[in-house]
């Protein structure tokens, strides 16, 4: 782990402070009269100040905010390093969570109101920005200063599974759950100490761009949501992607990129493949409130996983009843043939997946239609190496080429690994177990071939894990047709 972080806070730290560590957190305590270090025990709960902050001006921020604490003998907390910082913004972060870069503790609500438009008026004119801290309301129009009322020592219990739950002490002595949740709310006894706002209610509806009606959630992380939506303009049905500035970043040689990037990428690679009719089409992408969104067709279908393990089609429990095995393989050979084809006019257009896997592929249980969907880690030929380096690294477990992070580029081989190990899938969905087993995958394929499997089946997923499509579509024409 680097110092850095540490050792900027030292400096900036006088003589009767210390600085420890606690999992991902070092933490400033000042030295008290009784000669103890640390927080008054009976100061458990309050108004709590966090700080945003992107990678590149972390330590700017702490030059600026440390001495203030310092000066009024407020203690806080800050994110252990460089590494970590990133891992909070990550994509797969607690969306609650993410974005705390310092956390402060002001022993009382007027020290904190104080404290905090001290610090917006340090910070104003510095070109400062973090990520939007979902749990906390901003302070003014600051874009790194919020707060929330929460636990800053606070009780806990143990939950039924084992987890532990912080817990805030309402004015009657109650234990009530304290709620981390990625929106702001306060307790029923707290009022804030800048006013009340209006909430946005969960059931008003939100028009982006003043065009995109917002129906309902598919999904979210830390990067974002995945919304379902109509056009009111057209009247279609659309699937909205969102991209949180400063979150999910990545970083090389100096250079970044965030989710927002992220996502512009993906609808420049969406238009490179706009002629191909199973791939959702582009159809807008803006700025909303600070967010990047991206708006394409919305096309409607079962990720292949699923598929497979619908009860008419599924196999391997079911390999030895009579007529399943004659039943799978013509849906076997249909489904990859069109998975292939579709790979290859993807490569034919200058476009690399990166990622492939059963979520991105969606296929109509009925009419076997297959879709390509979710291009997010995909690359066009014409990508820098950085851009090549981040694809060969995001990908699924699984569904990656063995040794394939040791690659500066990737290649038309991974996508057509990735394609081998879907189809394997349709067999028996433990890809994940020949990471820790390479071998597996042979003696799962021996026991399958022993109960009948055609031997053109199996060496189709072998020329694919080879990354030799065109022999993959011959030995299926040697199957049965549908």
């Amino acid at each position: 782990m680097s110092p850095t972080y540490r050792d900027s806070l030292a400096q900036l730290l006088p003589s009767g402070w210390t600085i420890h560590r606690h999992d991902i957190w070092l933490h400033a305590n000042r030295e008290y009269s009784s000669g103890t270090s640390g927080r008054p025990a009976e100061i458990t709960q309050g108004f709590k100040l966090h700080v945003s902050s992107a990678l590149d001006t972390a330590l700017r921020v702490m030059e600026i905010i440390v001495p203030e604490c310092v000066k009024r003998g407020v203690e806080f907390k800050v994110v252990g390093d460089p590494q970590l910082h990133v891992m909070l913004d990550g994509k797969r972060q607690t969306r609650a969570a993410s974005g705390k870069f310092m956390t402060i503790y002001p022993l009382e609500t007027e020290a904190m109101r104080e404290l905090i438009e001290t610090l917006y008026l340090l910070t104003r004119d510095e070109p400062l920005t973090g990520p939007h801290i979902l749990s906390d309301r901003r302070y003014r129009d600051s874009k790194i200063l919020s707060y929330r009322y929460g636990g800053f020592y606070p009780p806990q219990r143990v939950r039924i599974d084992g987890t532990h739950e912080s817990l805030l002490v309402s004015p009657g002595g109650d234990l009530v759950p304290d709620e981390r949740v990625p929106y702001f709310t306060l307790p029923p006894w707290v009022v804030d100490p800048f006013g009340t706002r209006p909430f946005r209610g969960v059931d008003d509806q939100i028009a982006l761009k003043e065009r995109y009606l917002v129906e309902s959630a598919y999904g979210f992380s830390n990067a974002g949501g995945t919304y379902y939506g109509t056009d009111t303009v057209t009247g279609a049905p659309v699937f909205i992607k969102e991209g949180r500035p400063l979150t999910n970043c990545w970083v090389r040689d100096g250079r970044s990129w965030d989710s927002t990037d992220i996502l512009r990428h993906e609808f420049n690679v969406l238009e490179k493949l706009r002629s191909l009719p199973w791939v959702p089409s582009p159809l807008d992408c803006f700025e909303d409130a600070e967010h990047t969104f991206m708006v394409q067709e919305r096309v409607t279908g079962t990720n292949v996983r699923q598929f497979w393990a619908r009860n008419d089609v599924i196999l391997s429990p079911y390999i030895r009843m009579p007529g399943r095995l004659e039943k799978w393989v013509p849906i076997f050979r249909t489904v990859a043939e069109k998975l292939i084809s579709m790979v290859v006019e993807v490569h034919r257009q200058g476009v690399l997946l990166g990622d492939l896997s059963p979520d991105n592929v969606l296929i109509d249980p009925e009419s076997h239609d297959m879709w390509l969907v979710d291009f997010e880690s995909a690359v066009l030929d014409q990508d820098d190496l950085d851009q090549h380096a981040r694809g060969v690294l995001w990908g699924t477990p699984g569904f990656m080429r063995p040794n394939r992070t040791d690659a500066q580029r990737l290649s038309p081989v991974d996508d057509f690994y990735a394609a081998g190990m879907i189809l394997y899938g349709a067999l028996c969905p433990v890809n994940q177990l020949f990471e820790l087993n390479p071998s597996a995958r042979e003696v799962f394929l021996d026991g399958f071939t022993t109960l009948g499997l055609p031997h053109a089946v199996r060496k189709t997923i072998d020329a694919l894990l080879a990354g030799d499509s065109r022999k993959a579509l011959d030995l299926l024409e040697s199957l049965p047709s549908p």
